[in-house]
């Protein structure tokens, strides 16, 4: 976790936007707001050949995120990864501070 905040990830997604090699990144815990993510969710979901936002590997199956402050902008990009994730069977997010608009995402 950086902090780099709302400003931070629009320079990383505008980064994203032309770089073709990049597949993983962890934009996890970074005071980045809902406003801030959306931005980098559709970027994700534009831009194939990149694969995880939140740092999870191609062949990782399981997943323990809990107890990591995590909000729901970063519920938002834990989203975009389970949406083209087809390895991941596991995933602990308990004693974070998810509330509705994370876990719309995640639905």
């Amino acid at each position: 976790a950086n902090g780099i905040g709302d400003e931070g990830a629009k320079a990383i997604g505008e980064a994203l936007a032309v770089n073709g090699v990049l597949k993983h990144i962890n934009l996890l815990r970074n005071n980045i707001t809902v406003e801030g993510a959306a931005p980098l969710v559709e970027l994700f979901r534009e831009r194939r050949h990149m694969k995880s936002l939140c740092g999870l590997k191609p062949d990782q199956a399981q997943a323990d995120l809990s107890s990591q402050c995590l909000d729901d902008a970063d519920a938002m990009l834990i989203g975009a990864d389970l949406e083209f994730n087809e390895v991941l069977t596991e995933l602990d997010l308990c004693y974070n501070d998810i509330e509705d608009t994370g876990a719309e995402a995640l639905a």
